[in-house]
């Protein structure tokens, strides 16, 4: 006999498989490999870029020695100029003032009146400090008035005078000073 059954059966719910451990395996390989080639693409290009950067040191780092070595030499070649500016300077100097005291002395003997005798001319930078001997105090005074009309000397200033007796003769010992005109 044959038995039909016209209810029905009650439709049963499927159960869901369970993951298969082949498209398990498939899944982990895959993601496993993707993984590995953003790492390695990672370290490829962090790699190169740390090859770049050494290059790029290496050469910095010879064009730091050039331009030290240039350095030095632009160092070295400003000392030498300071030097030859200095000798320069010098010897500028030395012809400027070379004539000074021939000038002082001519300036000197224009000026000087009669009864007068120079015991002691002392230069020294722009002053010049003389000592003498007269037979009157006029004559240092026509001397002194006389310098202070001459081309090289500027305010002549009497220090002192005072009478002494030479070789039985009473004269004035003075001692005077001025400026020199640049």
């Amino acid at each position: 006999m044959i038995r039909i059954n016209l209810i029905g059966e009650e439709k049963r719910k499927r159960k869901k498989k369970p993951l298969q451990i082949k498209n398990f395996t498939i899944i982990f390989f895959t993601v496993m490999i993707v993984v590995l080639l953003i790492n390695g693409g990672a370290t490829a290009y962090l790699y190169f870029t740390l090859s770049a950067l050494e290059d790029e040191k290496k050469q910095n780092d010879t064009i730091l020695a050039d331009l030290n070595k240039k350095i030095a030499e632009v160092k070295r070649f400003e000392e030498l100029n300071k030097e030859i500016s200095n000798r320069k300077n010098i010897i500028q100097g030395l012809t400027k003032t070379k004539t000074l005291p021939v000038r002082i002395l001519n300036e000197v003997n224009a000026t000087i009146p009669e009864g007068i005798w120079i015991t002691k001319i002392d230069y020294k930078g722009s002053s010049v400090d003389i000592e003498g001997m007269a037979l009157t105090n006029i004559a240092v005074v026509s001397f002194i008035e006389n310098l202070k009309n001459s081309k090289v000397a500027s305010n002549p200033y009497l220090k002192e005078t005072n009478q002494v007796e030479f070789q039985k003769v009473p004269v004035y010992r003075f001692s005077l000073t001025f400026g020199l005109v640049a």
